[in-house]
């Protein structure tokens, strides 16, 4: 178990974070970001912000819910209002 992952609303302050830090929703740019790239980002900017970064399966539980359905998996801003 990461250090990170003991206390749920650090993690979630995590989340929230990278993804206001790290993507944007870009509708009309074309671009989509798959599974992969997006958690690639996501251990990287863990990397650069000296955090330590969540294991694969428990990234993509905690994206439930805070990206939109579309297939450029964008913020779902709404979801932490």
């Amino acid at each position: 178990m990461h250090a990170c992952e003991k206390s749920l609303p650090v993690a979630d302050k995590q989340f929230d974070q990278f993804l206001m830090e790290a993507t944007t929703s870009d509708d009309g740019s074309g671009f989509i970001l798959g599974p992969d790239p997006l958690y690639g980002l996501y251990t990287s900017w863990c990397y650069v912000t000296g955090t330590v970064p969540h294991v694969e399966e428990t990234f993509w539980e905690e994206m439930q819910g805070r990206l939109n359905p579309e297939p450029n998996l964008t913020p779902n801003r709404t979801a932490s209002a």
